[in-house]
């Protein structure tokens, strides 16, 4: 996930610029997720396999780019899911990014977009997941939160 950190940035840039994401970004990032899982293996090919038929038909019904679709079933192959819990998570913080996106969008330029670029969205959600997956459970977070004032 390390080469995420690197790859973010000009994913991210060229997403929003050209509405394109180029695939030596997605080459390099499944060359390092695929040498991980060639040498860790995959904890789950069930999940695996429904995050790449949850890319395919999104791409089909809703018209999500394929770029967004290959970087998202790359995302799912580097971060390994070991259970479904996880998975659903992840989908769940990519689609609250996007609603918050949209928001943005639409506050700023005051009209609703007819499309926005994916990898912002997905990048943003996959860095929400991974903040709060498993450091501190959610509830034990709020709680101190709320207590420390």
């Amino acid at each position: 996930m390390l080469s995420l950190v690197f790859l973010a940035v000009p994913i991210v840039i060229s997403d929003l610029r050209y509405r394109r994401i180029p695939n030596i970004y997605l080459i390099l990032l499944f060359d390092c997720a695929g040498i991980e899982r060639v040498i860790f293996g995959v904890q789950s090919w069930p999940v695996l396999a429904l995050a790449t038929a949850i890319a395919v038909i999104v791409v089909f019904l809703l018209e999500v780019g394929m770029g967004d679709a290959k970087l998202f079933i790359v995302l799912a192959l580097g971060l390994n899911f070991s259970t479904l819990s996880q998975f659903m998570l992840l989908l769940a913080c990519i689609f609250l990014t996007a609603s918050m996106q949209i928001l943005t969008t639409c506050i700023f330029i005051a009209k609703f977009p007819r499309s926005i670029a994916m990898a912002p969205a997905i990048i943003f959600g996959t860095t929400l997941y991974l903040a709060a997956r498993e450091r501190f459970p959610l509830p034990e977070y709020v709680y101190a939160l709320v207590n420390s004032w």
